[in-house]
């Protein structure tokens, strides 16, 4: 086998040099597409995301949007866009129509940059508009999402806040429940019978402690008798009671706020692209419809070349089992 191939090189690039040939010259009788391109400006804001953006922080980072970006770009929500516009405007009569169209667009390569919408049709017109109404649908949608990402982070912001806000209203109306426990316990010892001097003193601190605690110290009269006190702390516990009430009412108000902000922010995050906030999507050129048929993509030199050193090698397969095959039968 290894004696043949060295041997039959020539035969090698004869066929290779015929393949190419061939398949150069059906790519130039075959019939060609039309090839449209319309253009979308992509800018990822690396500078704005990593330090160095040469690092290979930031490579990982713009693959990431731009697999997100390329998986967009042939997600459902972009085609029923497409498939819709191009049905209404009379390009498309059936799904099947529209499933061919699909065969005939390509995104080459994309980067950071321009990204170019291609769609390759023997009709130069629907060319163009496939590749503008691809282009149009991208855009808006990769413009939605990055919308939703903003409003998610924007969301968190605001959750972050309201769980503080939430844990200090809670700890408030703990306080005050603490306080109003103590201002009952400092009743009814007022309420005992014959309270020493000793004691009188002891409530009535208490109370003027209460009393600054929850904001009414400067209420706080000369209570020199057991009826004094008792009238004060009856006083402060119709306070107290108000504030708990609005206390209570206020931490409510905020826990239903922050309750229903999770939610937004959980359903944003079952429907977004995983997005950059920060990315800038913009549709720059509009494609112009093509004058002439491009070559097919399959007609190259190098193509045809590898199809003749295929045919070559299989020849010579064959011809090795075949004199395999008479050396053993004789």
């Amino acid at each position: 086998m290894y004696r043949a191939l060295e041997a039959g090189w020539p035969g090698a690039i004869a066929y290779a040099a015929l393949g190419a040939l061939v398949l150069r010259l059906y790519g130039l009788v075959a019939p060609s597409g039309y090839r449209a391109e319309a253009v979308v400006l992509v800018h990822h804001n690396v500078e704005r995301v990593v330090v160095d953006p040469s690092s290979d922080e930031a490579a990982g980072y713009i693959d990431r949007e731009t697999a997100a970006l390329e998986g967009l770009s042939y997600a459902d929500a972009v085609w029923d866009v497409v498939a819709r516009e191009l049905a209404v405007e009379g390009w498309i009569r059936s799904p099947g129509e529209m499933e061919r169209l699909l065969q005939a667009v390509r995104l080459p390569h994309p980067k950071d940059g321009e990204w170019r919408f291609t769609a390759n049709t023997a009709d130069p017109a629907l060319s163009a508009r496939l590749a503008d109404a691809w282009a149009e649908a991208f855009v808006a949608e990769a413009n939605r999402a990055v919308s939703a990402a903003v409003t998610q982070d924007s969301l968190a912001q605001r959750i972050r806040e309201e769980t503080t806000a939430v844990v200090e209203a809670q700890t408030e109306c703990a306080d005050l429940d603490s306080a109003a426990d103590e201002l009952a316990e400092v009743d009814a010892g007022l309420r005992e019978a014959g309270p020493t001097q000793a004691a009188l003193e002891a409530e009535g601190l208490l109370l003027m402690r209460l009393a600054t605690r929850i904001g009414a110290a400067g209420t706080i009269l000369e209570a020199a008798t057991v009826a004094d006190q008792i009238a004060l702390a009856e006083a402060l516990s119709r306070g107290l009671a108000i504030l708990r009430e609005t206390c209570q009412s206020e931490s409510d108000r905020l826990e239903a706020q922050l309750e229903s902000h999770r939610s937004e922010a959980a359903a944003l995050a079952a429907s977004e692209m995983g997005l950059s906030p920060l990315l800038e999507v913009a549709l720059l050129r509009q494609a112009h419809i093509p004058s002439a048929p491009v070559a097919r993509p399959e007609a190259t030199l190098g193509a045809g070349a590898i199809v003749g050193m295929c045919v070559w090698l299989l020849r010579v397969l064959m011809r090795t089992r075949e004199g395999a095959g008479g050396q053993g039968t004789s």
